[in-house]
């Protein structure tokens, strides 16, 4: 199984004033992939909910009006990163976030399944 890492990864800019993005990575620097992204308002109310990429991305669809934000990723029972951002109707950079450990309920299993049958 290949491992990508974080710097194999390209950064993609949006061209959309108020879109958030982002990549999210493991301390070890693999990828962070199917973690789910909460953003939340001033208020605390959750606005958009979304998932990393297989490459660890993040990309909203729409732009959220201007005004403060939260980002929430939970990355196992003991870690979430949570990142703030100001939205003013301006192209927002991607926005990386890192884990200090380097686990996550969102790591793949690896598994074999057993053969059935037998080969005449």
């Amino acid at each position: 199984m290949v491992s990508l890492k974080h710097q194999e990864t390209p950064k993609i800019t949006p061209k959309i004033a108020n879109v958030i993005s982002g990549t999210a990575v493991l301390a070890n620097g693999n990828i962070l992939k199917g973690a789910v992204v909460n953003i939340k308002d001033e208020s605390g109310k959750s606005v958009r909910s979304l998932m990393t990429n297989e490459l660890g991305h993040f990309t909203l669809s729409n732009p959220l009006p201007n005004g403060l934000y939260t980002i929430h990723i939970d990355v196992s029972e003991k870690e979430s990163l949570v990142k703030q951002v100001e939205l003013s109707g301006k192209i927002v950079p991607p926005i990386d976030f890192v884990t200090q450990g380097k686990e996550s309920k969102y790591m793949p299993l690896l598994f074999t399944i057993p053969k059935l049958f037998k080969r005449k």
